[in-house]
């Protein structure tokens, strides 16, 4: 995640006219799925729990 994290800052910081141009854009491309991580996280270990790693299926 924290790759992500780093790539969409970058990408933010060259697309933006300023940094807190590009803060704002990173901060709107990023929260949606860190608050999904977030509530994933909080969730009881269970087998009808939705995953976040769906690959785990094929292990």
């Amino acid at each position: 995640m924290a790759i992500q994290d780093a790539g969409a800052l970058a990408i933010a910081l060259c697309e933006a006219d300023s940094i807190p141009e590009a803060l704002r854009q990173y901060e709107l491309w990023r929260k949606p799925i860190t608050t999904r991580y977030q509530k994933l996280s909080r969730q009881f270990p269970y087998e009808q729990n939705e995953t976040a790693f769906p690959e785990k299926n094929y292990f």
